[in-house]
């Protein structure tokens, strides 16, 4: 069989659509509870726990504890909610395992047992250092981290971050301005 070559954007594709076509397979993937059917039957006891906190404290002390239980309640609720899409998405199999990260003027290529990629610095929008790793930008809520353990030492990830601004800055188009 021979490959497949296409070419697509992101732009052609509907993001709702998609997203609808994840919570679909999420359903099939998992029990009742794990959908909005476990969200809405966990709201509804907390909201039974209030009434009964409520009718059987009585007065303005019932009615207080009651909406501290529901206000609680559902934060606890969305909070676990969301740890539990989110421990979803570290456990996914792209991300297990080791990758080797290797960095040029090209840009970042990543070898990983489950996938290849190149990404030039021109799409890169920036890089951050914090104590736990180095955080190459894609977006203003997507990164690719290097992990600090990776340097030698906090000094060589500085550097190495320094190089990667350098590398974004001789991608960026010159200022017509300036550019005489």
């Amino acid at each position: 069989m021979s490959d497949f070559v296409f070419q697509s954007t992101f732009q052609n594709v509907n993001f709702k659509k998609a997203c609808k076509a994840l919570r679909k397979r999420r359903g099939r993937a998992s029990g009742f509870l794990d959908g909005w059917g476990g969200f809405v039957l966990g709201a509804l006891a907390i909201g039974v726990a209030a009434g009964l906190v409520s009718g059987g404290i009585g007065g303005e002390l019932g009615n207080t504890l009651a909406y501290v239980i529901i206000f609680g309640g559902l934060m606890g609720l969305l909070t676990w909610y969301g740890r539990r899409g989110q421990k979803a998405m570290l456990e996914a199999p792209i991300r297990s395992g080791i990758t080797q990260i290797r960095l040029s003027p090209e840009g970042y290529a990543l070898e990983h047992p489950g996938h290849t990629s190149l990404t030039r610095w021109s799409h890169v929008p920036g890089v951050i250092v914090t104590p736990q790793a180095l955080l190459i930008l894609h977006s203003d809520y997507e990164y690719y981290p290097i992990e600090a353990a990776a340097f030698r030492d906090a000094e060589e990830m500085k550097k190495v971050a320094v190089q990667i601004q350098d590398w974004i800055a001789a991608t960026a188009p010159a200022d017509p301005e300036t550019a005489a």
